[in-house]
């Protein structure tokens, strides 16, 4: 298994503009992080629309992402399907596939209790021979752990080695950090707090912004690991604008039409999202020139 550390950026699922995958446009987005020096990648995460996604078409972005990744990248392949059945079939093709890990999510819709979420996931890991990372985001799944369950759900599960770390509440990932397995990682899921997750010693992120902003994202990490703080500071702070106007409706909706105005389209999002306000568009066509220029001047380094 290849390091689940840095940088990973949270993939969008292209389309082409009649609804259908669009394969090629997933293969050029590959690449194009590997080459923005992406610590790994997940696919099929919040960002890529996985509720929209059928089974087959779950298992045509896995074949793509890691065929092109080519071991090149660790590869989290989401599986956040509501079907335990469909979680594992698709947890059994990623590691047939060649990814790394799979991430898995509390049972939404149904109001898991602590223990029918310890069932769930053992089930899971039994049945699919690979290392899983924790998806707690609880405004996804409608479940919020505290530390001492999440624990003690290490604990019990062995093949959980990170945790994508997004309820806003930074205790959560210095428990995990202070009481954690040996190895295990926390990543921070939101990108408003990458650099305070740097400062307690979190081991790196899963981010959407990664589709737009690769460079930038690496350069505030390497920033951070120079000791050069302040410009650490200024990313971060620089991009507190763009988040609310990316995560004020629906992901990725707003991100989508972010990529489109960078000359990166991704096509559109399948309902039940759809595309953003015009508020929003204005709001990113403001925020981008100074953002991109960033991320350019970014790639130079």
């Amino acid at each position: 298994m290849k390091a689940i550390e840095g940088v990973i950026t949270a993939m969008v699922t292209p389309f082409r503009g009649d609804g259908s995958l669009d394969l090629p446009a997933l293969r050029e987005s590959v690449q194009h992080q590997i080459a923005s020096g992406a610590g790994g990648l997940c696919p099929l995460g919040g960002t890529g629309e996985p509720l929209s996604l059928s089974v087959a078409e779950h298992k045509q972005v896995i074949d793509t992402v890691t065929s092109t990744a080519a071991g090149r990248v660790a590869v989290i392949v989401g599986t956040l399907l509501g079907s335990q059945t469909d979680i594992i079939e698709c947890g059994r093709h990623a590691r047939a596939a060649g990814a790394d890990a799979i991430m898995v999510i509390p049972p939404y819709f149904v109001v898991a209790k602590p223990a029918h979420i310890r069932q769930h996931f053992e089930a899971i890991a039994n049945a699919v021979d690979m290392p899983m990372v924790l998806f707690h985001g609880p405004t996804r799944s409608g479940v919020r752990l505290d530390a001492d369950t999440i624990l003690q759900l290490l604990a019990a599960i062995p093949r959980f080695v990170a945790i994508k770390e997004t309820s806003g509440d930074l205790t959560i990932a210095a428990e995990l950090l202070r009481a954690g397995p040996p190895g295990f990682r926390v990543l921070q899921g939101f990108d408003e707090y990458v650099l305070p997750t740097y400062a307690l010693g979190g081991h790196g992120a899963v981010l959407s912004l990664g589709c737009l902003i690769p460079n930038l994202l690496r350069h505030l990490k390497d920033c951070f690991v120079a000791g050069q703080l302040p410009q650490a500071q200024r990313i971060q702070l620089s991009l507190l604008p763009l988040c609310r106007a990316i995560y004020g409706e629906p992901n990725p909706g707003p991100l989508k039409a972010a990529l489109q105005m960078a000359g990166r389209s991704m096509g559109p999002t399948r309902a039940p999202i759809y595309a953003p306000a015009p508020a929003t568009i204005d709001a990113l066509r403001s925020l981008l020139p100074d953002i991109l220029q960033a991320e350019h001047a970014a790639a130079q380094t």
